[in-house]
């Protein structure tokens, strides 16, 4: 029964979608973002950021983790947010003007490349989008070469054993550990604070 009420949900929801406009599509996702389930302020300080950072904000959709990486990197550091829809782009150009983020630039990525530039970021966030990723080895390999020596991916996904999801995207454990098996990135930490999805960062030596 649940699972039969999860795909009539994820049905109004891509039908709700598909008929916003781009700016009513941002509004939704960063207050989805924003809901307290998803333990933000937990997030923001396992990822222990520091002022002066090189943040790349992968899939960044409304841009509501955009903005709060510009307070805490601060006006020293750099948010680059990158997504593959130039509307999303533009809203949170938009915004991070109004909010008054000059920190905050953003970069129109390919489905196979952010479009980062190489040996650059200190880190990279990535949630709820690698399981878009169509080769998802591939993809980390080339991502790895965005990161500076040191340097953190985070990956924040939905858990494959879950039940509702959106649209039904989700990745398992295993997906996510047999991507970063070549690219020499080591797991730093696993947090298991989020009830409905994994979360990794994984280190550039």
């Amino acid at each position: 029964m649940k699972i039969r009420l999860a795909f009539y949900l994820n049905i109004l929801i891509f039908s709700f979608l598909t008929n916003c406009s781009s700016s009513e599509r941002q509004e939704y996702f960063n207050n989805l973002a924003g809901s307290p389930e998803w333990k933000l302020d937990e997030v923001i300080k396992s990822l222990a950021i520091q002022k002066g950072w090189n943040i790349g904000d992968l899939g960044a959709g409304g841009g509501y983790y955009t903005y709060r990486f510009a307070e805490e990197t601060g006006p020293t550091g750099k948010v680059f947010a990158a997504d593959i829809n130039q509307e999303f782009l533009t809203g949170i150009a938009k915004t991070a003007k109004e909010k008054g983020f000059q920190n905050v630039h953003t970069i129109l990525s390919g489905e196979d490349d952010s479009k980062f530039e190489d040996h650059s970021l200190d880190l990279i966030f990535i949630r709820n989008t690698f399981h878009h990723f169509d080769n998802k080895n591939h993809y980390m390999q080339k991502l790895v070469t965005k990161l500076k020596t040191g340097g953190k991916i985070a990956l924040i996904d939905y858990k494959q054993d879950l039940n509702v999801s959106p649209v039904g995207h989700k990745v398992s454990k295993s997906e996510i550990l047999a991507a970063i098996q070549e690219t020499g990135l080591l797991v730093e930490n696993e947090f298991d604070f989020l009830d409905k999805q994994y979360f990794f960062i994984f280190k550039k030596e």
